[in-house]
């Protein structure tokens, strides 16, 4: 019995808690309220956040002002999520804001009549959201990115001509897996190289699984998005550079933690499209009115100090088709 009474309490504290610094606080009375929920932290997540408040503010509706905004971070535990939003309703939030596929997920099982505007899913019908997207349910809407491997792997030939095999860890816990998996094969079939990929289902097999593709005789790795593995990305990538295996990625923010390159929607753009579309939720628009849409930037970013760590020369060419070069 008291295992089941420390059990209930750890998880009303886990729902009550939020980002530092972020839980609302005072008067309540003339403002929306907007529950946020983000499955875990990393860079990607992190900036789709940002940009979803930024487009909150810019669409009229500001923290302190006329706004309280709940955040609220399940560190990677998806069974949170669903006391989460569970919480949001029970709040009477006038809006549930998401970002990250499981985050989605809850939403769609937990909240039925408030408006739902989400932002970093994949594809919200892989996700579960309707048999087709212009079939979601009423009280839904958002901005969903469908990432696209081909133009990474064809700027891993473009850099690496004599490459031929081309491989990536996989977590078979993402609902997207599947897709990018098909992608990766066909992007690498049209290039003439061999596709390799190793499951990974849990982020201590990261390291491993590394070593693995490596015996596999993998030269370069694409990185195919997935939560749990983002959130090893630095030790990932360190032991791939150790085994002098050039990583690239659909995730330009994963550049800085030691990537030759990547190419893929822009994150703040994305969560800001997302903030003005529930901005005009909360203004009164219908989300069933408002259809869903995808990002409006791609961004396309170099590591030059990591690409001349593996002797990979970048042409002018590329150069000048990238929106940034890190020194």
């Amino acid at each position: 019995m008291w295992r089941e009474v420390i059990v209930a309490v750890g998880l009303v504290a886990l729902v009550g808690c939020g980002e530092p610094g972020k839980t609302a606080t005072g008067s309540t009375e003339g403002k929306k309220k907007v529950g946020f929920a983000q499955q875990i932290s990393n860079s990607s997540l992190d900036e789709l956040r940002e940009g979803y408040i930024r487009g909150l503010k810019d669409g009229g509706f500001e923290e302190g002002k006329n706004l309280v905004l709940l955040q609220k971070n399940a560190q990677g535990d998806i069974a949170s999520l669903q006391l989460i939003m569970k919480g949001f309703v029970d709040e009477k939030v006038d809006l549930v804001g998401t970002v990250s596929s499981a985050a989605f997920q809850a939403a769609l099982q937990n909240v039925k009549e408030i408006p739902v505007v989400f932002t970093g899913v994949i594809d919200p019908v892989v996700a579960g959201g309707g048999p087709s997207l212009d079939q979601m349910p009423a009280n839904v809407t958002g901005v969903y990115n469908p990432f696209d491997v081909e133009p990474v792997v064809a700027l891993v030939k473009d850099l690496m001509p004599s490459v031929t095999t081309v491989g990536s860890l996989v977590d078979p816990g993402e609902p997207f897996t599947a897709q990018l998996q098909k992608q990766a094969k066909e992007a690498c079939a049209k290039h003439g190289l061999r596709w390799v990929e190793v499951p990974v289902s849990d982020v201590t097999d990261a390291i491993p699984g590394v070593q693995a593709l490596q015996s596999r005789g993998v030269q370069a790795m694409v990185h195919l998005p997935s939560n749990k593995l983002n959130s090893t990305m630095d030790a990932l990538v360190a032991e791939a550079k150790k085994l002098r295996i050039p990583a690239f990625s659909m995730q330009y923010d994963q550049v800085k933690q030691g990537l030759v390159g990547a190419i893929g929607w822009d994150f703040s753009e994305e969560g800001h499209e997302a903030g003005l579309l529930a901005a005009r939720v909360l203004k009164g628009e219908k989300p069933k009115e408002l259809p869903l849409q995808i990002p409006t930037k791609v961004r396309f970013v170099l590591g030059e100090k990591t690409a001349s760590e593996f002797g990979i020369a970048i042409p002018e060419a590329i150069r000048a088709r990238a929106n940034e070069i890190q020194k």
